[in-house]
């Protein structure tokens, strides 16, 4: 039984040795480097009025790198202010009242239209008297009837003159007040289509294609430049899934370039595919593209730009550390 207990414990010990020998020490991947880079589009339709870059100019985020024509959209702003501004007089005009002249004529019919009021309604009295006596004729009474109906309506009018010239229309105002938020949106929205004509870069970096000429015409999303930023590389690598538990979010990273034997880059796994997938076609040989991998990208600091997308790179990653 001894023997057995010591015979056990030996294998247990060559297993620990044999397991500490085949200890994985550090893993490495291959792929190549990609750059953040931006296609520019076209965010509006005419002819290229002019042209500020050109490819391998460095640019900067808000540089302006084409202008598209608006000479048509600049008619339209005109136009469009000018209609908002005669609401605005309008609106001016209902709140301060009509002209002091205008008050007076106002008040002037309004004295006349009473004072015509008063005599035909004391005539009407009269003929009615009259007419009860069998003076007149009811032809008589009748005209006087009507000679009184058009007096009064004409008082009446002439009353809701003198209201309205000293006093403004609030439901003119609100309508008005309407149509000058409609001519504001008019207004920024033309302006909104004039800016898109400008062409600006959306990120710092280097014009690497220009697609279009001066003179020439595009429309919406047209492809204009292809700008890339050097200074924020990154490289991803597939790891199989039995190699999956030895990496993790932030984890550092060395990355070695063919092109440059002597220097190593610091990287950092910034990213983990929760999906397994097929090994990429570019994988070279069949036995690795039938293995199960997961993405990982790994972001590399490039200040000096001399990292370029495409060039190969290997990603070490230590374990002993």
């Amino acid at each position: 039984m001894k023997n057995l207990l010591k015979f056990t414990l030996i294998f247990i010990t060559i297993v620990l040795i044999s397991c500490n020998d085949d200890k994985i020490e550090k893993l490495e991947y291959s792929g190549n480097i990609e750059c953040n880079n931006l296609i520019i589009s076209s965010q509006s339709m005419g002819k290229i009025e002019a042209l500020f870059s050109d490819e391998g100019d460095i640019v900067k985020i808000g540089d302006t790198l084409a202008i598209i024509e608006h000479e048509k959209l600049d008619l339209q702003i005109v136009q469009a202010e000018a209609g908002k501004n005669a609401i605005l007089a309008q609106i001016k005009m209902l709140k301060v009242g009509a002209r002091k002249e205008d008050k007076n004529l106002a008040d002037e019919s309004l004295k006349q239209a009473e004072a015509n009021y008063e005599v035909a309604k004391a005539n009407r009295n009269r003929m009615n008297s009259l007419f009860e006596s069998k003076s007149i004729t009811k032809k008589q009474l009748d005209d006087a009837n009507l000679a009184y109906d058009i007096a009064n309506s004409m008082y009446n009018s002439a009353k809701q003159n003198v209201i309205k010239s000293k006093s403004s229309r609030p439901e003119q105002i609100e309508q008005l007040n309407a149509n000058l938020e409609q001519a504001n949106a008019s207004i920024s929205l033309l302006k909104k289509s004039r800016n898109d004509c400008y062409v600006t870069s959306n990120i710092s970096g280097q014009i690497v294609n220009r697609f279009i000429e001066k003179g020439e015409i595009v429309t919406y999303m047209t492809s204009l430049f292809n700008i890339i930023d050097l200074t924020k590389a990154e490289l991803t690598i597939y790891v199989p899934e039995t190699e999956l538990a030895f990496i993790q979010l932030g984890q550092s990273v060395n990355i070695n370039i063919d092109a440059f034997d002597d220097k190593s880059f610091p990287g950092t796994i910034s990213f983990i595919s929760p999906e397994a997938e097929f090994t990429p076609k570019s994988i070279q040989t069949k036995d690795e593209r039938t293995k199960l991998v997961f993405a990982t990208k790994i972001k590399i600091d490039n200040p000096d730009k001399i990292l370029k997308s495409g060039m190969p790179a290997d990603a070490v990653i230590n374990l002993a550390d």
